[in-house]
């Protein structure tokens, strides 16, 4: 009866028969809720809530059933993340939830197989972005990356989210090998120096500065935007 009337859910959220409000109130019966979890620890049947677009953003509506799929991952306890990790659909679905990315990115076993995706490099941005929103640790590992770092200067999405964020810009204006990912790119630069408080951390920086004077392209951008100027001549005269 346990794993009939699990399944049974599951099909119905495949089916697009369910909402997310519906499969919350569901789940918040525990018993329920442990019967889900069983059934998402067997390989078949997490593939199958991986499978469709429709499936995993009914499922990531819901906070119960996102913690089910990777909260408790563990090297031992991983079958419904991995079955994430291996779907392009699921992927780029969580990767476009900043919810779901809350989660993922405060798991460390989570964590490592979102980003050791093959679909990753595909969803980069959006991770990006998702990441920025709830302004998570992982973005640092993200920034401090050379081949991240490049996806995310080739994103104008990406930089956007990036520039948007305190904490963001606070790992990337130090970091020499980030900076000139981002002052050799037309868009990056260009974007970095629309937003006035990223500029004013990377014209406190020494690292971010020798970077940017080092282009004359970035240069020409700073020179173009009054708020970089501004921020660049208040460190200069301080």
């Amino acid at each position: 009866m346990t794993t009939v009337r699990s399944r049974r859910l599951l099909t119905a959220t495949q089916g697009g028969y369910i909402t997310s409000a519906e499969l919350e109130t569901y789940l918040a019966d525990a018993g329920r809720l442990s019967e889900f979890d069983e059934l998402l620890s067997r390989r078949g049947q997490a593939r199958r809530m991986a499978a469709t677009t429709l499936t995993m953003d009914t499922i990531l509506g819901s906070p119960l059933a996102t913690d089910a799929v990777f909260k408790g991952t563990t090297p031992l306890n991983a079958e419904p993340c991995k079955a994430v990790v291996a779907s392009s659909p699921a992927m780029a679905a969580t990767a476009s939830s900043a919810t779901a990315l809350d989660v993922v990115a405060t798991n460390a076993t989570a964590w490592a197989l979102f980003r050791g995706s093959d679909h990753y490099p595909d969803n980069a941005a959006k991770t990006i972005a998702g990441l920025a929103a709830v302004d998570l640790y992982p973005m640092q590992i993200l920034i401090e990356d050379a081949t991240s770092m490049a996806d995310i200067a080739s994103s104008i999405f990406a930089m956007r989210a990036v520039v948007a964020s305190t904490s963001a810009v606070a790992f990337l204006a130090p970091s020499s090998t980030s900076m000139a990912l981002v002052a050799a790119d037309a868009d990056a630069i260009a974007t970095l120096c629309t937003e006035d408080a990223a500029m004013v951390a990377v014209a406190e920086s020494s690292a971010a500065m020798a970077e940017i004077v080092a282009r004359s392209n970035a240069v020409a951008q700073v020179a173009s935007n009054p708020g970089a100027i501004i921020a660049v001549s208040n460190v200069a005269a301080s």
